[in-house]
């Protein structure tokens, strides 16, 4: 399935999370912050847990960092881009 990977500079004041689950990237720098929607498409993970991506071709994964509250967003995974 498809998902939205977004790339945020760090510091930056653009998107604020409104997490219900783990600390962001204060405490996990290299994780991905996911939305709900992205949760409930990846069964029975949790924040620490990695899940696999495909990005143009290539196949990597990423650790969930933390959950954010994202009332009618489609799933979607925020990575700082340090």
């Amino acid at each position: 399935k498809e998902i939205d990977i977004v790339g945020v500079p760090p510091g930056s004041n653009l998107l604020t999370f409104d997490l219900v689950a783990g600390a962001g990237w204060d405490e996990n720098p290299d994780g991905a912050i996911i939305n709900g929607a992205l949760l409930d498409q990846l069964t029975g993970a949790r924040v620490g847990d990695r899940f696999g991506v495909r990005f143009d071709g290539e196949e990597s994964e990423l650790r969930i960092a933390a959950v954010a509250r994202e009332p009618f967003s489609p799933p979607a995974a925020y990575v700082s881009t340090t």
